[in-house]
């Protein structure tokens, strides 16, 4: 069974009412059908994880305590025979850094590998005032009889650091070659880091690029009524932070299509705050109003959320009580999926290397949202 059909079901009763009951609910319903929701998500994502895995790998598959059952840490088998699949379990209980490398090292080799011939890319265009506020366009070599829908990939790096070129023209510029090879134009922008700009900053340079794209775009062949914004981990938190609150709109609205959201982190621990929540979020005292969840408000667009099956906790978490709030809000329920055998750094990299898995999810989701919209 298909992960969102699962949480289909398991969060039908949030979503009986519909998207007209919504606004005359209570605080207090709205709050309890988000614990209800919470509790199904997270009990959904168990079983497809325990599911999922075992039709993968050798092996025990057993939680090592109540506690991790309540998380969706699960300890798994592995085989003797060392495919990329095993090869991304076993590197992924490492130390962040050391998973990084593994992924990076197996992952630019398959980059490299692909065709750029037919791909014309601009670097380093100006969209504000900021150093880093700078995007590469990635457009196909001849002319399109009609204008093409854009994607705007803002990559991740934990508020505090990354880059657009972090490994020259490959890692990121493979998401918006792959966007363009498959009928799109493709965007990789840069943003302001936390010692730059604290929140809101990351989302507002969001909606410049964005401002910059829908005024612009018409001249590279690209349609200014179709844009996606797509971000991975705190490039995820930045484009759903700015496609989810509306105060930070302009008056005509957020300007785009659909959001991508890769493995956002939006899970906040103010008990035990973590430096580069503190650096982007600033004193922990505030964070109550600057926290995405208590405020996400889903718009006339689509959206689209995705984590990893090996992510780390707090980024499963953050994936599930989002999904979880959107659902009890709005009575609608975005487009999920669960990359099975990938890990917090894979996801985005693997994006243009034939991984079909990933690739066939995000193309279905764009592509369905075009239609949709074309109706």
């Amino acid at each position: 069974m298909r992960f969102e059909a699962v949480l289909s079901r398991v969060l039908f009763t949030t979503r009986i009412e519909g998207r007209h009951a919504v606004a005359g609910r209570s605080p207090n319903r709205v709050a309890q059908e988000e614990r209800s929701a919470r509790s199904a998500v997270g009990l959904a994502v168990l079983w497809f994880t325990r599911a999922s895995i075992s039709t993968t790998w050798s092996g025990p598959i057993t939680p090592e305590s109540d506690d991790d059952v309540e998380h969706v840490d699960i300890l798994m088998g592995t085989k003797v025979t060392k495919t990329i699949t095993e090869v991304l379990a076993e590197v992924s209980s490492k130390p962040p850094e050391e998973v990084r490398a593994h992924v990076l090292a197996h992952y630019i080799q398959l980059l490299k590998q692909q065709p750029r011939d037919a791909i014309n890319v601009e670097m380093d265009i100006t969209f504000g005032p900021h150093e880093r506020h700078r995007l590469d366009l990635h457009t196909p070599k001849g002319k399109s009889p009609k204008p093409l829908p854009v994607v705007m990939f803002f990559y991740g790096g934990g508020f505090t650091r990354g880059h657009k070129n972090l490994h020259g023209e490959w890692i990121y510029g493979n998401v918006a070659n792959f966007f363009v090879r498959n009928g799109f134009i493709g965007i990789n922008a840069g943003y302001r880091l936390a010692d730059q700009a604290q929140w809101p900053g990351g989302a507002e340079d969001v909606g410049r690029a964005v401002a910059w794209v829908k005024q612009n775009i018409a001249a590279y062949g690209g349609d200014p009524e179709f844009i996606f914004i797509m971000g991975h981990s705190s490039g995820a938190t930045h484009v759903a932070t700015y496609a989810l609150r509306p105060e930070l709109h302009p008056a005509d609205g957020p300007g785009i299509a659909g959001v991508i959201i890769m493995s956002g982190g939006f899970y906040l621990t103010p008990e035990d705050p973590e430096p580069n929540h503190l650096a982007y979020y600033g004193p922990v005292e505030e964070w109550g109003d600057r926290a995405l969840i208590p405020h996400a408000q889903w718009g006339d667009f689509d959206v689209f959320l995705s984590t990893a099956e090996l992510e780390p906790y707090s980024f499963n978490r953050s994936f599930t009580e989002m999904v979880a709030a959107l659902t009890a809000r709005s009575g609608k329920m975005p487009k999920l999926a669960m990359f099975r055998t990938h890990n917090h750094y894979s996801e985005q990299m693997a994006i243009g290397t034939g991984d079909e898995q990933i690739e066939a999810t995000l193309l279905d989701f764009v592509r369905g949202a075009v239609a949709k919209l074309t109706i």
